[in-house]
C-alpha cells in the first residue's frame, strides 16, 4: 500500500548503524506498528496494531551503506509474540519516490527503506553466498548451480507472503518475513528433493542465508535462493485465463497433469532416505484422532474469530457467516465422522501449503515451488510429517477459488470438471505411495477432513487479511457441510441402510444432522447386527444376502389393488425348471393359477448358498385382485409349496363426502380420563363419553376427537400416561363407569360396598378433587368391580355368558396374553413389577411357567377379560350415541407412538417390539433438548418378517367403534427417531419403516371400518412426506401456532390444506390462555428443561413475536378483537373467540375446539420431558358436563363453528 508525502512519519536518524534511544523508541512505536499494518505478509491484521520491539539489527555493508537486518518482536493484541524479518536501509531523497511502499519514514537526509528494495542489497546477498560467508552472525551458503549473474533484478508486483525477487534470469531468491528458530522447509525439502529424491519438477536449491548463534536459539533461516524455471507462469493466472464453461479440453488434459506431477511429489517426499525427518512413520488411531481435534480446535478458532468479524462484514458475505455460526455444532460433529478406522497409511512429509499460487506452469508442464509450508503455522508444524492428502485438499480449494475470481458462467460445473481431471489422474499415479491409504474410503474420508481444514483456515486467513474474499471460503466450508460426508466406514454404512438406519436427517432448524460411526455401531447392536469394524460388517452383509436367498419367497407382499399385476421376486437354484404359483384369494372365495419356466423370468439378482448358484427373479402375475388379505403359493422344480401372505390395498383411506365436500364438519376434542360430572368416580368414564358425544351433537358437532383409551397399569395407577401404556390393543378397565355395568343393578354386594359411608365420603373426596387421584380411583373401582364379576360367575344369564364367551374367542390370543400379563404383574408387584425383573421362567409369554400360572390364576386371568368386556360393551354404547345423533365421524380415537418398555406389548411379542431403545424426537424450536419419551419402538425387519401382523392388530383395534382414528407421530410410518437406552435425546437417529406398506394396510383397514385417518405430523417432518400423506388420503394434523408462513407470520384460514384437521392445541402444549399468558415458558425454565441459560429468554422473545404475528394473521382475516387490544394485552375472552372463529373458516375438512377452550383452562395438562416433576394428566377440566351446557363461553364457541360448518347428515 503506497502512502503520501503527509503520511509518512518523520523520525530523528542520523546514523543508521547508531540507531537507539529516543529515534529507536520512536521508530518501535510510530513506525513499525503501522508499517507492518500495511503488508499482507504480516499475519496479525486482525487483531489491531501490534507492540514492536526491534530484537536484533546486524549490520551487512552494501554499495549504498550499511544494511539493519533487524529481527521485530510483534506483539499482537490477544495473540502470542511474532517474529519479522525486516531489513532497514537509508536512502537519499532522490533514490526512492515518495509513494514507494517500501518507505517507512523520513529522516534527514532521505527515507527510511525496506531494504529488499535496493538492489545493491540484493547483490550483497547473493556476494555472501557465493563467497561462503560466515560473519556477525549470518552464515552464508551457496549450494550449487551459478551465482555469478545477479543482473537483471526484477521483483514480483504480487505481494505475498514472503518477498521474491528474480535474479540473473536463472535464479529466485525469496526473503522470509515471518521468522522462526529452527530448520526451515524450504531449505531441507529443497535439499532433499534436489539431492536425495531427485525430483525434477521443483526448482533446485541454490543458496542460502541463515541468522545463527543468537538469542540462545538455533539457525533461522532469511533467504533462499531457487533455481528459476525457464519460461514460467503462475498457475493461477494461467488458470484464470482459462476459466470458462464449459471447461476447456486442453485446459482439463493440463490439470491432469498436475494431478499426476503432484502424485508424483507425494512418492518423492517418501523417497527412501537416511534422513529421519523424511523417513515414513505409521500412522496409528492415536494420529487420526490429533488430526481430528487439530480440525476441531481450528473451526473454533475460526467460528470465533467469524463471530468477532460479523458486525463488520458486508450484506452479501454477512448472510453466509450467519448460517455458518448456526451450524456450529454440527460442523464439530462432522469431523467425527471422517475418522477412518483401521487406516493403513504412513504419515510423509509434504508440500503443506499447496494452491496454484505455489505452481508455475512452464512449456506444457507444472514445476512446484515454495515449501515453507502456511506462513500463519509454527515452523515445528510446517516441518511436521502429515498425510499427503492435505495438499490435495489445497489444490482442490485453489480451484474453487479460480472459480469464484473468474466468474466463469456455471462455476460449480467448472469447478466439478477441473476436480474431476485432477483427481483422475491423481489416484491414477498415487498407489503404492506411503502416504496414500489402501482403502479407497479411507482417503475420501480423510481429502473430506482436510478439506474442511484448508477452507476453514482460509476463513480464518481472509478475516485477517482480505475480508472482502471471505465470502469464497464461507461458501466452500457450507457446501462440504451440505455434502453427503464420504464415509469412513462404507461397509458399516451399507449395513446400517440395509437394517433401517438413517445417516443423516434434517433437522427442524434446517440443519443436515449426520450419525456418528459410533452411533451406528450401537444402533446396530441394538437392531442384532452388532460390528466392530469393516470385516465384520461385511459378514453381517452377506449373511443378510444369504438369508434373502435361501427363502424362495418374501415374508410378505403388499400391493396397490390399482396396480393391476403382481411382482413377486422369487429366488430358486439357478434353472429352466417350471413353478408353479397359486393365489387363494380372503375367505376362499376364488383361486387363481398358473405356470412359468424360472430361467424366462426377468433376473435380479444372482448369489451362491451351499455351493448352489441361486438367482433371484422377478415374477409378474398379471391377475387383478379386490383389497384384502390373499396367499400366494409356490411348488415345482421339486419344492414342496411355500406360502406368503399378499396384501392387496385400496390406493386411499376412507374419506365421507361430508369431509371432502362443502366446508367441512367440526368437533370437540377432550381427554376422557379429565372429563367431570355429577356421578364421576374421580375421573372421565365411558358413560360421561356418551353424555359429551349427546351433547356435542345437540351443539352440532360431527366428531369427539379422544386421547388415546389404551390399557394402563392397575397395580401402578400413578403410571398415568395414556402415551405409555401397558398394550394398545384393549381399554382402560378405570374408564369403565360401574353403575352402568348391567350387573351392578342387581349385585347386593355392590350396593352394601358403594353405599358404605366412608366408601361415600372417600368417592366424593375423589369427585371434588381438581386433580384425578389414579390410585384412589383404582381403590373404589377394582374392588367394585371384582365384586361384579364374582355376581357374573354366579348369576348372569346364559346369554350374558355367552357374549362374553363370544367377545373372549373373538379377541383369541392378544387377549389372552394381556390377561394372563396383567394377572402376573398383579401377583409380583411391586417388587417386580416390570415383567423384565420376573423369574425367567415367566418372561416367555408361551412358556409352561405362564401356562401353569394362567391355570392356577384363572379367576384373575378371566376377571382381565371381563372388564375388557364391559370396557368394550360401554365404548360401543357410545359410538352408537355418535351414529344415533347423525354424527358424520362420531367417536375419533388415538393410537399411541409406542407402549411402555415394561408393558404387555414388549412381553406378548419380544421378538418384534425392541425393548433397547426408546421412542422420542429430535431437538427442535419448542424442545431444544429433544424428547425421550421412553417408549419401545418396533423392529422393521421383525414387523415385516410377521407380515405386519402386529401393526394390523393394532390398526384393527383402534378403529374398533370409532369412525376416525389418529395416528400419534404419523411419521413412524416413514421413520422413527429411535434414542439407546440410557442415552440422551440428542443422540438418537431415525430408523426406516416400509411406508407404502404400512400405508396401504392403513387404508385397507380404513375403508373396512369406514375409518378416516388423520396423521399427527408435528415436528420435523420429512420432505415430500405430506404430500404421500394427501395422496393416501390421511388428513394432516395442524396446529395454528406451527403454521408458520415464509414471512415468519401465520398463514390465512384459506391457506390451510384440505385434508387436515385443524385445531389451536393439543395434549402436549399450551392452552390458548397459558400461550398468551407464557405459562408454559415458565414452566419449562422451573424445570430446567431449556439447555443453556439464555434459552428461556429467546423462547420469550419468540413468543412476543409470535403474539403479533397472530395478531396480524387475525386482522388479516378481518376477524375483530377486543378495542385496543395489543400483543402487550393481558389475555382475554375475546382472543378466544377471534382464534377459534379464525380456525372455524380454515379450509380445514375437520376443525377441532379444545375442551379445554370451551372451559378456559390457563394450564396445560402435560408438560412434555416430565414425569413426576409436574402433575400430568391429571388436571380435571374446571367445568363439569352438566356446567357446560348452556354456557355462555361454550354456547359462543360452538355457534362460532356452527354458523361456520352446519351440520351435515352422515349419508353426505
Amino acid at each position: 500500500m503506497a502512502s503520501s508525502a503527509a503520511q509518512i512519519p518523520i523520525i530523528d536518524l542520523s546514523d543508521l548503524t547508531a540507531l537507539g534511544g529516543d529515534t529507536l523508541d520512536a521508530l518501535q512505536r510510530r513506525v513499525l506498528p503501522a508499517y507492518l499494518m500495511r503488508h499482507r505478509w504480516y499475519g496479525a491484521k486482525d487483531a489491531g496494531a501490534p507492540v514492536v520491539t526491534v530484537l536484533d539489527k546486524p549490520a551487512l555493508d552494501t554499495a549504498e551503506g550499511p544494511v539493519l537486518l533487524a529481527t521485530l518482536l510483534v506483539r499482537p493484541p490477544g495473540c502470542a509474540e511474532q517474529r519479522y524479518f525486516l531489513p532497514l536501509a537509508v536512502v537519499g531523497e532522490d533514490q526512492a519516490d515518495v509513494g514507494d511502499p517500501a518507505i517507512l519514514a523520513k529522516v534527514p537526509r532521505g527515507f527510511l527503506i525496506d531494504a529488499f528494495a535496493r538492489n545493491t542489497f540484493v547483490n550483497a546477498l547473493v556476494k555472501g553466498m557465493r563467497e561462503g560467508r560466515e560473519t556477525g552472525g549470518l552464515r552464508f551458503r551457496q549450494s550449487g548451480g551459478d551465482l555469478d549473474d545477479v543482473e537483471p533484478i526484477e521483483r514480483s508486483r504480487t505481494e505475498q507472503s514472503n518477498t521474491s525477487i528474480r535474479i540473473g534470469g536463472k535464479a529466485m531468491l525469496k526473503g522470509f518475513r515471518k521468522l522462526e528458530q529452527g530448520t526451515h522447509p524450504e531449505l531441507e525439502v529443497g535439499r532433499f528433493l534436489t539431492e536425495v529424491a531427485k525430483f525434477p519438477n521443483s526448482p533446485a536449491l541454490l543458496g542460502s542465508i541463515e541468522r545463527v548463534g543468537h538469542d540462545g536459539g538455533g539457525a533461522t533461516a532469511l533467504c533462499v535462493v531457487q533455481a528459476l524455471v525457464p519460461d514460467a507462469e503462475d498457475a493461477w493466472g494461467y488458470v484464470l485465463e482459462r476459466t470458462r464453461t464449459p471447461a476447456d479440453p486442453e485446459l482439463l488434459k493440463l490439470i491432469g497433469k498436475l494431478g499426476k506431477r503432484t502424485a508424483e511429489m507425494h512418492h518423492a517426499m517418501a523417497a527412501p532416505s537416511s534422513d529421519p525427518a523424511f523417513r515414513p512413520e505409521r500412522v496409528t488411531q492415536a494420529t487420526v484422532h490429533e488430526w481430528v481435534e487439530a480440525v476441531r480446535t481450528m473451526a473454533r478458532k475460526t467460528l470465533d474469530s467469524l463471530e468477532r468479524a460479523l458486525p463488520k462484514l458486508g450484506p452479501d458475505v454477512r448472510p453466509k457467516a450467519e448460517s455458518l455460526l448456526a451450524r456450529r455444532e454440527e460442523l464439530i460433529r462432522r469431523f467425527d465422522d471422517l475418522a477412518p478406522k483401521g487406516l493403513e497409511v504412513c504419515r510423509t512429509r509434504l508440500h503443506g501449503d499447496y494452491h496454484l499460487g505455489q505452481v508455475l506452469v512452464s512449456r506444457g508442464d507444472f514445476f512446484i515451488i515454495d515449501f515453507e509450508g502456511e506462513p500463519m503455522r509454527p515452523l515445528a508444524e510446517r516441518r511436521a510429517k502429515h498425510s499427503p492428502l492435505r495438499d490435495v485438499a489445497g489444490m482442490l480449494r485453489s480451484f474453487a477459488y479460480a472459480a469464484a475470481t473468474a466468474k466463469p458462467e456455471q462455476p460449480e460445473q467448472w469447478t466439478a470438471a477441473v476436480t474431476g481431471a485432477f483427481m483422475d489422474a491423481y489416484k491414477a499415479a498415487i498407489p503404492g505411495a506411503a502416504g496414500y491409504p489402501k482403502d479407497p474410503a479411507h482417503a475420501d474420508a480423510l481429502l473430506s477432513l482436510f478439506l474442511f481444514e484448508k477452507a476453514l483456515y482460509e476463513v480464518g486467513y481472509e478475516l485477517a487479511n482480505r475480508p472482502d474474499w471471505v465470502g469464497i471460503p464461507l461458501a466452500g466450508v457450507l457446501e462440504l457441510l451440505d455434502r453427503k460426508p464420504a464415509s469412513a466406514t462404507p461397509t458399516l454404512d451399507r449395513l446400517a441402510e440395509r437394517v433401517g438406519i438413517e445417516l443423516e436427517y434434517q433437522s427442524a432448524t434446517g440443519e443436515t444432522v449426520h450419525i456418528g460411526e459410533h452411533a451406528k455401531r450401537a444402533m446396530l447392536t441394538v437392531l442384532g447386527h452388532p460390528a466392530a469394524d469393516e470385516q465384520e460388517a461385511e459378514r453381517r452383509l452377506a449373511a443378510l444376502d444369504d438369508a434373502e436367498l435361501t427363502h424362495p419367497l418374501p415374508p410378505v407382499l403388499v400391493v396397490k389393488a390399482s396396480a393391476g399385476r403382481i411382482d413377486v421376486p422369487v429366488s430358486f437354484t439357478a434353472s429352466g425348471a417350471r413353478l408353479r404359483w397359486r393365489i387363494a384369494e380372503e375367505g376362499g372365495a376364488r383361486e387363481h393359477e398358473g405356470t412359468v419356466k424360472f430361467s424366462d423370468l426377468e433376473l435380479l439378482r444372482t448369489g451362491r448358498h451351499q455351493d448352489r448358484a441361486i438367482e433371484r427373479r422377478r415374477l409378474v402375475v398379471d391377475v387383478v385382485l379386490p383389497p384384502g388379505y390373499h396367499r400366494l403359493g409356490l411348488s415345482g422344480g421339486g419344492m414342496d409349496e411355500v406360502a406368503m401372505p399378499l396384501i392387496v390395498t385400496p390406493d386411499r383411506c376412507y374419506l365421507p363426502g361430508a369431509l371432502t365436500e362443502g366446508p367441512g364438519i367440526w368437533g370437540i376434542s377432550a381427554q376422557l380420563y379429565l372429563l367431570r360430572s355429577q356421578d364421576d368416580w374421580g375421573i372421565g368414564d365411558f358413560a360421561d363419553l356418551k353424555k359429551l358425544v349427546e351433547d356435542a351433537a345437540g351443539m352440532g358437532a360431527g366428531v369427539i376427537g379422544l386421547n388415546p383409551l389404551h390399557t394402563m397399569f392397575p397395580d401402578n395407577p400413578e403410571h398415568a400416561s395414556p402415551y405409555s401404556p401397558a398394550s394398545r390393543l384393549y381399554l382402560n378397565m378405570l374408564n369403565i363407569d360401574p353403575a352402568k355395568v348391567p350387573e351392578y343393578a342387581t349385585c347386593e354386594r355392590c350396593r352394601l360396598l358403594s353405599e358404605a359411608p366412608e366408601f361415600k365420603r372417600r368417592l366424593q373426596a375423589c369427585r371434588e378433587a381438581p386433580l384425578v387421584d389414579y390410585a384412589e380411583v383404582t381403590a373404589l373401582k377394582l374392588p367394585v368391580l371384582e365384586v361384579m364379576f364374582q355376581q357374573f360367575q354366579e348369576r348372569a344369564s346364559s346369554d350374558r355368558k355367552a357374549a362374553f364367551d363370544a367377545f373372549r374367542k373373538e379377541q383369541g390370543e392378544p387377549l389372552e396374553r394381556l390377561c394372563r400379563f396383567l394377572a402376573l404383574r398383579r401377583h409380583f408387584a411391586p417388587d417386580k413389577a416390570d415383567w423384565r425383573a420376573w423369574p425367567k421362567d415367566y418372561q416367555a409369554p408361551d412358556s409352561q411357567a405362564v401356562e401353569k400360572f394362567a391355570r392356577e390364576h384363572a379367576p384373575d386371568v378371566d376377571f382381565m377379560a371381563w372388564t375388557q368386556w364391559i370396557a368394550d360393551e360401554q365404548l360401543a354404547e357410545a359410538s352408537a350415541m355418535a351414529k344415533a345423533r347423525g354424527m358424520p365421524v362420531g367417536l375419533y380415537r388415538d393410537l399411541a407412538v409406542g407402549a411402555d418398555s415394561g408393558g404387555a406389548e414388549t412381553w406378548s411379542n419380544p421378538g418384534v417390539v425392541i425393548v433397547s431403545a426408546h421412542v422420542g424426537a429430535p431437538p427442535d424450536l419448542f424442545n431444544p433438548a429433544g424428547q425421550d419419551w421412553g417408549l419401545p419402538p418396533f423392529n422393521p425387519l421383525a414387523l415385516r418378517n410377521e407380515a405386519y401382523a402386529g401393526f394390523i392388530d393394532l390398526v384393527r383395534a383402534n378403529m374398533r367403534h370409532a369412525g376416525g382414528l389418529r395416528i400419534d407421530h404419523v411419521m413412524a410410518l416413514q421413520h422413527l427417531y429411535w434414542i439407546p437406552e440410557g442415552k440422551p435425546a440428542s443422540e438418537g437417529m431415525y430408523i426406516a419403516y416400509p411406508m407404502d406398506d404400512m400405508v396401504g394396510i392403513l387404508a385397507l383397514e380404513s375403508q373396512r371400518n369406514q375409518c378416516i385417518v388423520v396423521g399427527e405430523d408435528l415436528g420435523t417432518v420429512p420432505e415430500g412426506f405430506r404430500e404421500k400423506m394427501e395422496s393416501a388420503g390421511i388428513l394432516s394434523y395442524r396446529v395454528v401456532f406451527f403454521e408458520y408462513a415464509e414471512d415468519g407470520g401465520f398463514v390465512g384460514p384459506n391457506d390451510y390444506p384440505k385434508l387436515a384437521l385443524s385445531t389451536a392445541g393439543s395434549h402436549d402444549l399450551a392452552t390458548l390462555h397459558g400461550w398468551w399468558e407464557e405459562h408454559d415458558i415458565d414452566l419449562k425454565e422451573q424445570h430446567g428443561l431449556y439447555p443453556g441459560d439464555g434459552e428461556a429468554d429467546k423462547q420469550r422473545d419468540l413468543r412476543r413475536r409470535d403474539k403479533q404475528a397472530l395478531l396480524d394473521a387475525l386482522e388479516e382475516a378481518k376477524l375483530a378483537l377486543p378495542h385496543g387490544f395489543t400483543a402487550t394485552s393481558p389475555y382475554a375472552g375475546g382472543l378466544s373467540e377471534a382464534v377459534h372463529r379464525f380456525l372455524a373458516q380454515t379450509r380445514s375438512a375437520i376443525a377441532m375446539v379444545q375442551i379445554d377452550e370451551l372451559t378456559d383452562e390457563p394450564h396445560q395438562v402435560n408438560l412434555p420431558a416430565t414425569t413426576d416433576q409436574h402433575p400430568n394428566w391429571r388436571r380435571k377440566q374446571s367445568l363439569s358436563l352438566e356446567e357446560l351446557t348452556g354456557n355462555p363461553r361454550v354456547v359462543a364457541l360452538a355457534r362460532i363453528f356452527r354458523d361456520a360448518r352446519p351440520p351435515v347428515s352422515p349419508a353426505r
